[in-house]
């Protein structure tokens, strides 16, 4: 009696052990296929982040080499406007 009160005891401590070795591993699984998740995410808003700076970056010279431009055209204008204040009159 004892030897099958013993054998079922062993019985139950394996399937209760079992049981909980493969609820620990779906758990990390799960975990795992979480953590993997969000590293994908995180990848992605880091790229879309990076992109959005080349973005400004790339329009940051755009109007950087318009200023410059508007600039030159200012000091055409200036030298024009000097050379026509400074300019003797024709009238007698």
């Amino acid at each position: 009696m004892r030897k099958k009160f013993f054998n079922a005891l062993l019985i139950i401590i394996f399937i209760s052990g079992t049981t909980h070795i493969f609820y620990i591993y779906f758990n990390y699984l799960k975990v795992s296929a979480e953590v993997d998740a969000l590293k994908s995410r995180q990848l992605a808003i880091t790229q879309n982040k990076n992109s959005k700076l080349d973005t400004l970056n790339k329009n940051m010279i755009h109007l950087q080499s318009k200023v410059e431009e508007l600039t030159r055209e200012l000091d055409k204008l200036q030298s024009a406007k000097s050379l026509a204040l400074n300019k003797p009159s024709n009238k007698i």
